[in-house]
């Protein structure tokens, strides 16, 4: 309510993946309400006092909340490249993230108890975070959230099954987004979205497609109508 006073906020992150610590937001999943709902606070207040990343802290996470949150990371990365938002400050922060989760995550569901991974996806949350800060999310994110609603995945997981298509229709329309994607996957972007679907895949994940039918082609353009898909770099809402 306002006026509020809010109490003095530390935060300690015992996953890698939200990047929560360093934004503004906080998210509440209502499962119980009819229909279910998806409840933010969004507040300048929101910023935490202190935020304390300790790696160790992430030794207990189970395999599927790894993967699932670290997939979250990965989406706060790349849909900080293809924004509206996306700056001088936010790309190389959202890049080096990618770069960090595509190469460390295989390694970390192999060997769950490596320190030194654990730290290298505490490093990638913390910079996607900071990227998504400033630019918030984008399109796949718009898209992930009734498969959370609806289909119970994890936020992580929902959000990944987009991200091939969503890289696919950025590329096509953004030499920015053409630039970075090449520095993330370490080849020419147009590669970039079938590097990323084999890697999905052999986590897991099977990507998802809307382009095919008048149905998903209608899910999109509501999706990119929305809050989250106004922030994409192929809206024009």
């Amino acid at each position: 309510p306002y006026p509020h006073k809010r109490h003095t906020l530390w935060c300690a992150p015992t996953t890698s993946g939200t990047g929560s610590e360093v934004t503004p937001w906080a998210t509440l999943w209502d499962l119980d309400a009819q229909p279910a709902l998806k409840r933010s606070w969004s507040s300048p207040k929101g910023f935490a006092d202190q935020a304390w990343v300790d790696p160790n802290l992430t030794l207990s996470c189970p395999e599927g909340l790894t993967r699932d949150t670290a997939l979250d990371t990965l989406a706060h990365a790349l849909e900080s490249i293809w924004n509206h938002h996306a700056n001088e400050i936010t790309r190389p922060l959202a890049v080096r993230s990618a770069r960090m989760v595509l190469q460390t995550l295989p390694a970390l569901l192999k060997s769950p108890q490596d320190t030194g991974l654990r730290e290298q996806m505490s490093q990638a949350s913390v910079l996607a975070g900071l990227a998504m800060s400033q630019t918030q999310t984008a399109l796949a994110h718009a898209l992930s959230y009734d498969l959370t609603l609806h289909e119970n995945l994890p936020h992580g997981h929902a959000c990944a099954v987009w991200l091939p298509m969503v890289l696919d229709i950025a590329a096509a329309i953004s030499p920015q987004v053409q630039d970075d994607l090449a520095d993330v996957f370490d080849c020419r972007w147009q590669q970039a979205r079938e590097h990323l679907t084999n890697w999905l895949q052999n986590l897991g994940i099977a990507p998802r497609e809307l382009r095919q039918n008048p149905v998903g082609l209608y899910q999109l353009q509501q999706a990119l109508a929305s809050p989250r898909g106004r922030n994409f770099v192929g809206s024009t809402a």
